[in-house]
């Protein structure tokens, strides 16, 4: 009787023994599969969601998060949709703990780079608000869009006298975000 009770003991020592093993192994393995996951993943299982995302140099922007690209997110605040730069995100509230599968996202939204927003934006003829990092502000409509900049129309121009609207060129590394008025 003595020998069942000395096995038995053993036994769950045991069983003890690889159970804290594979709670550290899959510990281990959560760790490094969240060490994985980065920001766009994030942000993409939140679409739909309500968020508060702190923009450099320009502040916070409220809203809907409708979708994700390779660097850029798109949310709904209002009256307007705003196309943040996410290398411009300080912190974002409201995210779900849930996170999408890295690369999840697919070859359509890796190639849905600023180019690929920039192209949309000047195709509609939408008037824009950019925010520079700088802080500063620049209000146009894109007219053509180059490997790493954006060309906008400034200005009201004056067709009486001839006198054409004017120009900025804008690098897509000096806009922090984009404000633009809802199409409904």
């Amino acid at each position: 009787m003595r020998w069942d009770e000395l096995f038995a003991d053993l036994e769950l020592e045991a069983e003890a023994v690889l159970q804290r093993e594979r709670d550290g192994e899959i510990a281990e393995r959560t760790r490094v599969e969240r060490s994985r996951i980065g920001l766009q993943d994030r942000l993409r299982a939140a679409q739909g969601h309500e968020l508060d995302v702190r923009v450099d140099a320009f502040g916070p922007v409220q809203g809907t998060l409708l979708r994700v690209g390779s660097t850029w997110l798109l949310l709904r605040a209002g009256r307007a949709e705003w196309i943040i730069d996410t290398a411009s995100v300080l912190g974002v509230h409201g995210l779900p703990s849930a996170a999408r599968v890295p690369g999840s996202g697919g070859a359509v939204a890796a190639a849905l780079g600023w180019a690929s927003a920039w192209r949309v934006l000047a195709r509609d003829r939408t008037p824009l608000l950019v925010c520079r990092r700088d802080g500063s502000t620049l209000s146009g409509v894109a007219d053509r869009v180059g490997e790493d900049f954006v060309e906008l129309s400034t200005g009201a121009g004056d067709p009486s006298s001839g006198r054409p609207r004017t120009r900025a060129v804008v690098p897509f590394t000096a806009v922090v975000a984009i404000r633009c008025p809802r199409q409904d």
